[in-house]
């Protein structure tokens, strides 16, 4: 029951961090951790293939592996990963703001005379 404990985590903050990540500009730091805690939320739900669930199947005929939805179930936790890392490397660089580089210019891109002259 602790496998699927942590799938509905992994959904449930999953949508969360979705939702945040649309209506929030600042706070990416506290994004990137969400996302590295559903990224272990959704590993620790392929704890089921060592639970006693794998063995009350195979007594009825039922072989269980790795198919389908364990497949899905990986590639959700190395796309949860990248998110993670990818929010983690916008909270470095500030609030996520691509202008405030703009700021440490020293001299103007376009000269003085060159802006009124057009």
């Amino acid at each position: 029951t602790a496998a699927y404990a942590f799938a509905v985590i992994a959904f449930c903050l999953g949508f969360f961090a979705v939702v945040f990540s649309f209506c929030s500009q600042k706070g990416r730091g506290g994004l990137a951790a969400l996302l590295f805690f559903i990224t272990l939320c959704q590993g620790l739900s392929l704890l089921v293939f060592s639970s006693d669930v794998v063995k009350v199947f195979a007594a009825h005929g039922i072989e269980l592996g790795i198919s389908f939805g364990a497949g899905c179930s990986i590639a959700a936790i190395i796309f949860w990963f990248f998110a993670a890392v990818s929010a983690a490397g916008t909270a470095k660089n500030g609030d996520g703001d691509r202008d405030a580089s703009r700021e440490e210019l020293e001299e103007p891109l376009v000269a003085n005379d060159e802006a009124e002259a057009a």
